[in-house]
């Protein structure tokens, strides 16, 4: 049995434009808010030892060998994914 995957909350529109015939809408406000903590994630994991690497990925859920770039990315979204819980005035 497949457990069915779960919706991850984005936020909506980081910049919303109006709907014209073949636009999008852009970038969503998780998105927003990830880039926006993104290089202090991976100023984070370079002020730590590498032996803390596997760790933190375990924590993110990264098995095997774990990349600076992917575990940033990852750290980065679950700030985001908690900026816009707090935003929604609630805890997970």
């Amino acid at each position: 049995m497949i457990e069915a995957a779960k919706k991850i909350e984005n936020g909506g529109p980081a910049f919303p434009v109006p709907h014209f015939q073949d636009s999008v809408d852009g970038m969503s406000l998780r998105d927003w808010f990830a880039g926006k903590a993104l290089p202090i994630c991976i100023q984070q994991l370079g002020e730590i030892d590498e032996a803390d690497f596997d760790q933190l990925g375990r924590i993110h859920g990264i098995s095997g060998k774990v990349v600076i770039a992917d575990l940033a990315a990852r750290m980065a979204y679950a700030h985001a994914d908690a900026m816009i819980v707090i935003r929604r005035g609630g805890a997970p």
